[in-house]
């Protein structure tokens, strides 16, 4: 999968963009370099077989509060496969 842009500032958003081979169920998760959970995008949502670019993050926590500006983790976990990729947000 791809994030863009990449680096992104507070007031925009990163599409994440990625493809699935068949229809699968599909996690999307922000973690800090620590691996601490900072926010969850999709949990187990259904989605079908082939190219998505319409999940983002706003480099907000849970709580909408915007997190300090650094690198962090994007982690995509469908039924059989984990992915991560590092993104930066600045301000």
């Amino acid at each position: 999968f791809s994030t863009y842009p990449n680096p992104f500032m507070q007031g925009s958003s990163a599409v994440i963009a990625y493809y699935l081979d068949s229809p699968a169920d599909v996690t999307i998760e922000i973690f800090d370099l620590m691996g601490n959970h900072l926010k969850t995008l999709k949990e187990k949502e259904r989605r079908p077989a082939g190219a998505h670019e319409n999940e983002t993050w706003d480099g907000r926590d849970k709580n909408g509060r915007y997190l300090p500006a650094g690198t962090y983790i994007i982690k995509i976990k469908t039924d059989d496969s984990v992915s991560i990729r590092k993104i930066t947000f600045i301000k």
